[in-house]
């Protein structure tokens, strides 16, 4: 919660870990959590780990490529989500 604030100006709060792995463009260990948002804009406050911080449509499709990353507990979510929009 306290990287997400640092890293984005938005609070949040964890509802789940869905797990973690090496992340297959930077090799850099990623931790994936499912977060409810509480309050704030999306900036990105962290230009030196990030290359943009933005809220991404809420709608069937992958627009933000994420897909292509194939962790399973984030697919799961990720339907979950299409199936409410």
């Amino acid at each position: 919660m306290r990287e997400t604030l640092d890293e984005t100006g938005v609070h949040c709060a964890v509802r789940k870990h869905l797990g973690n792995r090496l992340h297959p463009a930077t090799g850099v260990l990623c931790e994936y959590f499912l977060c409810e948002y509480l309050a704030g804009e999306a900036t990105n406050s962290g230009a030196a780990d990030n290359i943009d911080a933005m809220w991404g449509p809420q709608k069937r499709g992958d627009p933000l490529h994420l897909r292509r990353y194939d962790l399973p507990p984030v697919l799961a979510v990720l339907a979950v989500l299409e199936e409410l929009t």
